[in-house]
């Protein structure tokens, strides 16, 4: 092929870009492109209907028409979303879709991709004129927090989350970790969602974050997020180790972490998610003489990771989300802190 070549085809009137040249080529009805699985080589044709090219005789097509020896056709519609989840996905990772995507969206996830282990939450998507407005934050309460508080949550956790985090106050004495299971990039939207809308100061953490009263961290996708207690203040620290129970970030990294670090001052927190992860960390945080809670069946989306600390015996607790945070100022009350 030349380094360059005129185009020779206007489509539907079209006018060629006159930076590249380029133009939008006639496609009839449908795109056809096949993905073989997550993160699989690409190959033959996954969606095809009747008067519609395959992709081949389209590349084909275009490269007569050009002159050239080769010519590249791009997915459209469905199939180029296909083509980028899969891409970018793999088995485990936690998508969050707006409740107004298009139907085919969530035909994608419901039938393909969670065969492939890739699970999925509907969140809903405001008008911003109707969005309450954004909670005002206080001062950082003095002193070092009463309590640290380490959250392991998943499926349903976006929800959950926001719900607990309204109903704890701007000068909450404790300090809380939160592991929340979800793919690198959307963990930071996460945190910038919850710092608006709760009274709390919510951020994703960073290596060095100090634990403060009043203040959530939440772990980085792909990361996992251990707490180190050090003379100027306690601090999170990022790693990339191994997955751990198929996850990165994963609760019981830091779980077992905060039972290490701060022993009867750690409370454990597993909330609605599916599969195992965190119930040995709150195993450790139950040994090391801390508090342990999960949520109740009837308020999870997934009665999953709960229900394994609960049938392992390492729940103290179980309570249901529209109590948890009362419970948690409970534990984490001024009270607390003049006894520690």
């Amino acid at each position: 092929m030349s380094d360059s070549f005129e185009t020779l085809a206007i489509h539907a009137g079209q006018e060629p870009d006159p930076l590249t040249g380029s133009v939008v080529p006639p496609v009839y009805l449908t795109s056809t492109f096949k993905q073989d699985g997550v993160g699989g080589l690409r190959g033959g044709y996954e969606y095809s209907r009747s008067a519609n090219p395959t992709r081949t005789a389209l590349e084909q097509c275009l490269a007569a028409i050009e002159g050239g020896n080769r010519a590249l056709a791009f997915a459209s519609g469905m199939a180029a979303e296909d083509c980028l989840l899969r891409t970018v996905l793999k088995p485990g990772d936690h998508v969050l879709i707006p409740d107004d995507a298009y139907g085919g969206t969530y035909r994608l996830f419901a039938r393909v991709l969670s065969g492939w282990g890739i699970d999925h939450t509907v969140v809903p998507v405001t008008d911003p004129a109707l969005l309450p407005p954004k909670a005002e934050k206080v001062a950082v309460p003095p002193g070092a927090p009463t309590k640290i508080v380490a959250i392991g949550v998943s499926t349903g956790g976006p929800q959950a989350m926001e719900y607990l985090l309204s109903q704890l106050p701007g000068d909450f004495p404790g300090t809380i970790a939160v592991v929340q299971h979800m793919p690198d990039g959307f963990t930071d939207m996460f945190a910038r969602r919850l710092h608006e809308v709760c009274p709390l100061r919510v951020k994703e953490a960073q290596s060095g974050d100090l634990l403060q009263p009043g203040r959530v961290l939440i772990c980085p996708g792909n990361r996992h997020m251990k707490v180190k207690r050090l003379p100027l203040g306690d601090v999170v620290v990022l790693t990339d180790e191994a997955r751990v129970n198929g996850h990165r970030p994963s609760a019981d990294v830091l779980m077992r972490s905060v039972a290490e670090e701060f022993r009867s001052q750690a409370i454990g927190v597993l909330m609605t998610g599916m599969g195992d992860d965190g119930a040995e960390g709150l195993g450790a945080i139950k040994k090391e003489g801390g508090m342990t809670i999960a949520q109740s069946e009837e308020s999870c989306v997934v009665f999953g990771m709960p229900k394994a600390a609960i049938e392992r015996g390492y729940a103290i607790r179980v309570v249901g989300l529209d109590v948890l945070g009362a419970t948690l100022q409970a534990l984490c009350g001024r009270a607390a802190r003049a006894g520690n």
